[in-house]
């Protein structure tokens, strides 16, 4: 990790208190489900899942819980314990992952029917790329990231479709990010696009490492 991606990490971290407070947690699946519980409440429920109001308090809860134990598990059992050293390995992991989330979605018939728009990979992408940001953010398990931060994939949300523009990448879908519906002809395309364009046309070491510091300018320009 690069001194400038620290930097880019001190500052994205700043204003988000709860992972701060994660930060001085020991280093397990209970923070990991914590950070998870996080990216469900501030980038899932409080925008792209319309229709979850309608649900009874308990079900969100159960539903919520479910989709973070399997996410933590996920994390640790699968991408840390397997090892992976490729980026197809970890696009492999990835889409089981992603599967996984939205097969769990649809399992829960009460979440499901009452969300407006279904629930697409664009949302289980942010699920689990927010969570893995935000393990990086806290910094508990550099160790294990370390290895794998250059397969890691941008988390894909407005801030991000914006700045890959700029690099001149635009996704194939006229949708938003939340209603992608296609790993491979969508969010793949964009992901490898952007890969492309950050390697060629950048002096970002990995996508992750660019997702931090372009969202970080991205965040400031709004303000």
């Amino acid at each position: 990790m690069t001194e400038k991606m620290k930097q880019w990490i001190a500052d994205y971290i700043k204003p988000y208190a709860k992972l701060v407070e994660i930060s001085n947690m020991e280093q397990g699946v209970k923070a990991i489900q914590n950070i998870a519980q996080g990216v469900y409440g501030n980038d899932l429920v409080q925008g792209p899942l319309t229709g979850m109001g309608k649900v009874k308090d308990e079900t969100k809860e159960e539903y919520r819980k479910s989709v973070c134990e399997f996410i933590s598990d996920s994390i640790l059992n699968g991408l840390f314990k397997k090892k992976i050293t490729s980026q197809k390995d970890y696009n492999s992991w990835h889409l089981m992952t992603c599967d996984r989330i939205i097969e769990l979605t649809h399992k829960n018939t009460d979440i499901f029917e009452n969300l407006k728009y279904g629930f697409s990979y664009g949302l289980a992408q942010k699920w689990l790329n927010m969570t893995l940001k935000n393990m990086l953010a806290v910094g508990l398990w550099n160790n294990e990231l370390e290895p794998v931060l250059e397969f890691l994939h941008v988390p894909v949300d407005n801030y991000i479709l914006k700045a890959a523009k700029e690099l001149g990448v635009t996704p194939k879908a006229i949708k938003a990010w939340s209603r992608w519906d296609s790993y491979d002809d969508i969010y793949m395309d964009f992901q490898n696009c952007t890969r492309e364009k950050i390697k060629s046309s950048t002096d970002y070491t990995c996508p992750i490492e660019w997702e931090f510091g372009e969202w970080n300018k991205q965040r400031q320009a709004k303000k």
